[in-house]
């Protein structure tokens, strides 16, 4: 074989092999953008679910909150209305020993 065959032999399997490589590129790009495409629906979904969740955690947080300061406000009810109690209590105690003092006398 001549030179000149050899390099026309050599460029015409260089651009067949190059040619093939570009159509198998071509041709896996529709199933890399698929795959590309369902990776990006799931990433999307878990984002979706996680924003749901922390919506959900917002929403049972602020309950808690409501039902804690509620309980505080039961809190200190009882303790004024114990006071009062007391104060009820101390005074008709009072006026009973009074009272008793005056039929012992």
């Amino acid at each position: 074989m001549t030179k000149k065959r050899i390099e026309k032999c050599s460029s015409s399997l260089h651009q067949h092999f190059f040619l093939g490589h570009v159509r198998h590129m071509h041709c896996s790009l529709p199933s890399n953008h698929q795959k590309l495409q369902l990776e990006h629906d799931k990433l999307q979904s878990d984002y979706e679910k996680v924003k749901r969740e922390e919506r959900e955690k917002e929403v049972k947080l602020k309950d808690l909150l409501s039902k804690f300061d509620r309980r505080e406000q039961a809190r200190q009810d009882l303790k004024v209305s114990r006071l009062f109690l007391f104060i009820c209590i101390t005074a008709a105690l009072r006026r009973m020993f009074g009272q008793w003092k005056r039929y012992f006398k």
